[in-house]
């Protein structure tokens, strides 16, 4: 199990035993929640029977001496709140995709082609360098349109297996062409 090959718990089970551990997964559970009120330490010493020393010493030796270089400590805590900086970066990460969920659901599913640097790769392949070529060839507008437009007819024609797409953006080639074509009527092309 994970839980028991992290040198902190090490560390803490030698110094608290059983006892400590326990107490130490009860406050895990309540900060699964987020940050806990320091008052949160006398509900547990009613609730478990210990002192509200004992438990805490423990979280003292949780914020300070139970702690890794590569991790850290296992708590966290002010003078009002104890919390877990690893519990919150988890909880951040799963409302980041939870909200990437919602907004994929919202547009239909995930994208099929992923957009990075400001050009497309994947489906349409090219590199960095021939996108800034045909940009400054051909303006940023008509290179944008034109990657979507071949973007969608690759998804249409599943054929095309090149490892380079640069040949088919010529300047008298279909895909510039319909490209300008479509950027005139919505009036949003000027020649380069």
């Amino acid at each position: 199990m994970q839980f028991f090959k992290d040198k902190r718990i090490t560390m803490l089970f030698k110094e608290y035993s059983y006892v400590g551990l326990g107490v130490y997964v009860l406050i895990l559970k309540e900060l699964q929640k987020g940050k806990v009120s320091i008052d949160y330490i006398s509900v547990i010493s009613k609730e478990n029977g210990l002192s509200e020393e004992f438990i805490k010493s423990l979280i003292d030796d949780c914020c300070e001496k139970f702690k890794t270089k590569e991790r850290g400590s296992l708590i966290t805590k002010d003078e009002n709140y104890f919390w877990s900086d690893e519990i919150l970066k988890e909880k951040m990460k799963q409302e980041k995709s939870k909200q990437m969920s919602s907004f994929y659901g919202k547009k239909g599913g995930r994208p099929k082609y992923e957009v990075k640097n400001n050009y497309v790769t994947n489906p349409v392949n090219l590199t960095p360098e021939q996108v800034k070529s045909l940009k400054n060839k051909f303006g940023e507008n008509v290179i944008e349109k034109s990657i979507e437009i071949f973007t969608e007819y690759i998804q249409k024609n599943k054929k095309l297996k090149e490892k380079s797409h640069y040949w088919y953006f010529r300047k008298d080639g279909w895909l510039i062409n319909t490209a300008i074509k479509e950027l005139e009527q919505d009036s949003k092309y000027t020649s380069p």
